[in-house]
């Protein structure tokens, strides 16, 4: 079934920011695991997912394990490249792997219900589609059952809810442990 995903004291900040972004950032995501990050904007929600799917490197701090391959997840604007129909743009990831499945494919646009649009440029869908579309992309490299699973976080990092991870806590109680001299957090 694959790893866990695995942030062990990452530190993350921008060129220019006078703070990190994220410092001593811990976090753990059981295979096929559905986990949600909540926080205000700019409090690095999706600098943790990119940094989740190797688009950014963090400057401290490991991301480890999973199965890199088969991590994906949906941006907040679907992303589709205009030029590339429905279906080549869900295809996008097989394609950077390496991989040629239509199967894949079909059945990712179909799970979304899509598969009758697979032809279609995505300016010619409409907004929900094309976040549809977003969404096949993910399924067709993560197909796994997707459901809430019971997350396992750091202590103190998570939300009463099971499964949501209120990210800038998890930075604050980084910073405060560190602050106490705990040596984990330096």
């Amino acid at each position: 079934m694959g790893e866990r995903l695995h942030f062990d004291q990452v530190r993350f900040g921008w060129p220019g920011a006078t703070e990190p972004l994220l410092d001593g950032f811990d976090l753990e995501v059981a295979p096929s695991q559905v986990t949600v990050l909540v926080g205000e904007s700019g409090c690095g929600k999706s600098t943790v997912l990119r940094l989740a799917v190797g688009l950014l490197t963090p400057s401290s701090g490991t991301v480890l394990g999973g199965d890199a391959e088969a991590r994906a997840f949906v941006f907040q604007s679907p992303n589709l490249l205009p030029w590339r129909t429905v279906a080549d743009n869900v295809a996008l990831p097989l394609e950077l792997q390496g991989k040629t499945q239509r199967g894949a494919v079909d059945r990712a646009l179909a799970a979304v219900g899509l598969l009758d649009a697979a032809d279609s440029l995505p300016g010619q869908l409409s907004g929900g589609m094309r976040m549809r579309a977003s969404l096949a992309r993910a399924l067709v490299v993560s197909p796994g059952p997707v459901g809430a699973r019971r997350a396992v976080f750091s202590a103190g990092c998570h939300h009463p809810t099971v499964g949501v991870v209120d990210v800038p806590r998890c930075v604050a109680r980084a910073r405060q442990h560190r602050a106490d001299g705990d040596p984990r957090h330096r």
